[in-house]
């Protein structure tokens, strides 16, 4: 059974304000804010927490800044390229590599086995050719300022 703990108002107003965020993030509309918008309000907050009364008067001003595109660099997932190369293996290589290597793995101190400098260079200047850069869309920062008061 639960330990009782004391109402104090402090902790009545952490209660309030953890209820009051657990409900905002589950019923926040970020979708319905205009960008660039500017909104002021005045919200009366009253809660009653096992008897004990908080209550707040919060002047807002709510601004939604404008989207902007953000690019990011895409890479190939290492499985799924690994995959493909040993797929243009003939069988026995492919066997044969798959047994081998953590072997090798293992051996080499958790490292993979040394390779000729030029299958390095070769592996390098391929994987960055498999990258590319995509652009999305980023919806604008929300930022709220607000002075509370006793209600």
């Amino acid at each position: 059974m639960p330990e009782t703990v004391p109402l104090t108002p402090d902790r009545v107003a952490a209660v309030t304000w953890a209820m009051l965020a657990k409900v905002a993030a589950k019923e926040k509309r970020r979708d319905l804010l205009a960008a660039g918008g500017s909104y002021k309000g005045q919200l009366y907050l009253v809660a009653e927490i096992g008897g004990a009364r908080f209550m707040k008067l919060i002047n807002t001003e709510l601004s939604v800044g404008h989207s902007s595109r953000r690019g990011k660099s895409v890479a190939p997932n290492p499985t799924a390229l690994v995959a493909l190369i040993l797929s243009k293996l003939n069988t026995a290589t492919r066997e044969r590599l798959v047994r081998d290597l953590p072997e090798l793995f293992a051996a080499a101190g958790n490292r993979l086995p040394e390779v000729e400098p030029v299958m390095l260079t070769l592996a390098d200047s391929l994987v960055t050719r498999l990258r590319a850069k995509e652009t999305h869309l980023v919806e604008g920062t929300v930022s709220c300022r607000y002075m509370l008061a006793d209600a």
